[in-house]
């Protein structure tokens, strides 16, 4: 597990699984014998590299929520390591698939009532986890949106 990248309160994991299926398959250089030789190192490489062969997954949420996650994942990976999967180019996309999954999460709590004493969502009339703590001369704040509204408009923001 890698350190994770915060972003405007929402946190990017990004892991490496281990893999189901073998490399044998993945490969079609049209040299068989070329083939074979890298899915050997692939092999010995997964002695110690859990990168080697592995399912790559991105995970993103906020840290108010850590318990509502989106996700994303690719299969038949074999980097020299995380900071290598990143450079590939298949990171950025993923994020983006990440995020609009949490975005349908959030999409489907919207205007779901989450605490029966906490003041409804201007937007979408569904009510807060908690409600905001007054400031230090006593004030409560202005934004009476919901996590779902809330999240999604950051999260739209943080890409």
């Amino acid at each position: 597990m890698l350190p994770a990248n915060v972003r405007d309160g929402f946190v990017y994991r990004l892991d490496a699984l281990p893999e189901d299926d073998g490399p044998e398959g993945h490969f079609a250089s049209g040299d068989d014998e070329q083939d074979a030789k890298w899915i050997a190192e692939i092999r010995e490489d997964m002695e110690w590299n859990e990168w080697a062969w592995c399912v790559a997954r991105v995970s993103v949420w906020h840290s108010a929520a850590p318990e509502l996650k989106g996700t994303a994942y690719l299969g038949g990976c074999s980097y020299k390591d995380a900071d290598d999967f990143r450079a590939g180019g298949y990171y950025t996309d993923m994020c983006d698939e990440a995020a609009t999954d949490l975005e349908a999460k959030l999409e489907a709590l919207k205007g779901v009532i989450c605490s029966e004493d906490s003041p409804p969502c201007k937007e979408c009339g569904g009510t807060r986890v908690v409600t905001p703590q007054p400031d230090e001369h006593g004030n409560q704040p202005e934004n009476e949106d919901c996590p779902s509204c809330s999240y999604r408009q950051n999260l739209s923001q943080s890409r």
